[in-house]
C-alpha cells in the first residue's frame, strides 16, 4: 500500500487546501495575504481567493492581513 505524500505549502504560501485535493491534503500555495482562523480554531495564512471562500461559506474569522515569514 503506498503512503500520504507528506505536503506543506511552501514559506508564505496559502496553507488552505485546493481544490484539487480529494484523496489527501494538497495546498493551495497561492501568495497568502490574510490569515483566518477557521471554526475548528485552526488559524492558516490564505491567498485571497481561499480567504473570501473561507469567510463566505465556512464561517471562519480574519485576524487580519499576512505580513510574511517575519512580520
Amino acid at each position: 500500500m503506498a503512503s500520504e505524500p507528506v505536503l506543506t505549502a511552501r514559506e508564505g504560501g496559502c496553507q488552505e487546501a485546493s481544490i484539487s485535493s480529494r484523496d489527501y491534503y494538497i495546498p493551495c500555495d497561492a501568495p497568502a495575504v490574510r490569515v483566518i482562523e477557521q471554526r475548528d480554531g485552526d488559524v492558516l495564512r490564505m491567498c485571497a481567493h481561499c480567504a473570501r471562500h473561507n469567510l463566505e461559506d465556512r464561517g471562519g474569522q480574519d485576524l487580519g492581513m499576512y505580513e510574511g515569514p517575519t512580520g
